[in-house]
């Protein structure tokens, strides 16, 4: 995840921080399940999911602060709403078919 260039405001910062946090979260544990979420221990799966649900909500809260803060960024706006997808898209592809049978998992 990569931060806007020249963008100083302190809550945007932190939203990429935390973004990458929570990825650095998510890659350690898909290694910790070997990469394999079919053999993975259902709280792992649970974990992954509420990280990546995480994720896609700080996408989205970062877009909307820079949204706020200048509009005018589309270039950085666009790759962070790529970003953002790529999350939705792994989550719906990757992650939901090992989810079903669970309850009160949201996917």
């Amino acid at each position: 995840m990569s931060m806007i260039i020249g963008e100083t405001h302190q809550d945007c910062v932190n939203y990429a921080d935390t973004i990458d946090f929570l990825e650095a979260e998510i890659t350690r544990e898909l290694r910790e399940a070997n990469c394999d979420l079919a053999t993975a221990a259902p709280e792992s799966v649970r974990s992954i999911n509420l990280n990546v649900g995480k994720v896609i909500k700080e996408y989205e809260a970062y877009i909307d602060r820079i949204i706020i803060e200048n509009p005018y960024f589309l270039k950085e706006i666009k790759e962070i709403r790529d970003s953002k997808q790529f999350w939705v898209n792994w989550r719906k592809e990757q992650l939901k078919p090992y989810l079903e049978g669970f309850d009160g998992i949201d996917s």
